[in-house]
């Protein structure tokens, strides 16, 4: 029986290997993409979660802001303000004109007993009734993709800027 030389010679595997071993680090790239983009999507930074959660205190902590870091476009989140206060009466709690531009106000709870416009801030008054502190949840919605920065301030508190990102 009669052999081809072909299938005597050893098999050219050379270039297969290089091959291969190109094939396996950019699969090792891919599995280190996708552990480092679970990581991350699991710590908030694609939505909510611990790196998104933020919160922000007046020096003297009369006022305090909770907001997410990171938001979708047009999916609405909350910011919630916590004002304290000695005594019954009327809160304003402002938001700052430019952030107000770029994100819609779905709802506001409690119900302001009157919103002011003015060319700096969006004022709502806020009517207490005890002497407990005001705690006002705005429902958001942004409009615009990208960076998003605004502040908040209460009564005679300075403002507390905040920075948030909105993902398409």
């Amino acid at each position: 029986m009669k052999h081809d030389d072909a299938f005597l010679n050893p098999i050219d595997t050379s270039a297969h290997i290089v091959q291969q071993r190109r094939e396996w680090m950019l699969q090792r790239i891919a599995w280190v993409f996708l552990v480092a983009l679970l990581v991350a999507i699991s710590l908030g930074v694609l939505g909510q979660g611990p790196l998104s959660q933020a919160i922000l205190k007046s020096a003297q902590g009369l006022v305090q802001v909770e907001y997410q870091r990171f938001l979708r476009h047009r999916t609405p989140d909350d910011l919630h303000v916590t004002v304290q206060h000695a005594a019954p009466g009327k809160v304003r709690v402002m938001l700052d004109s430019g952030y107000v531009k770029r994100v819609d106000i779905e709802h506001v709870e409690p119900v302001p007993e009157q919103v002011i416009s003015s060319a700096e801030a969006l004022i709502f008054v806020f009517n207490t009734h005890g002497s407990g502190p005001l705690d006002a949840s705005f429902q958001i919605k942004p409009q615009e993709v990208g960076p998003l920065q605004g502040w908040v301030a209460a009564e005679s508190e300075p403002r507390l800027a905040f920075r948030q990102f909105v993902y398409p």
